[in-house]
């Protein structure tokens, strides 16, 4: 996964934001998206550094992982149609 983000040109820090997010997440939650498939999403107290009204938040489905930073009423949306699974 690693060496996929640096081949796109992300940082360094972002790399290691989103593993750290997989590894110590805030809260996870079980989605499903419009097509029924389900994933397992990572929510993180990561903040977006060009707009800080958004959190970044990890989304992990069989063996593919995608990151979007979010405003909070889109994660709101996210969990209370999700089941829970996990809150430090």
């Amino acid at each position: 996964m690693a060496k996929h983000f640096a081949k796109t040109g992300l940082s360094e820090k972002y790399i290691d934001e989103v593993i750290d997010g997989i590894e110590n997440p805030k809260e996870i939650y079980s989605t499903k998206d419009i097509n029924g498939a389900i994933s397992r999403c990572y929510f993180t107290d990561y903040l977006n550094p060009q707009k800080t009204s958004e959190r970044l938040c990890i989304f992990a489905r069989n063996d593919i992982i995608t990151a979007y930073h979010m405003k909070k009423d889109k994660i709101k949306k996210l969990k209370e149609g999700g089941r829970f699974i996990w809150k430090k």
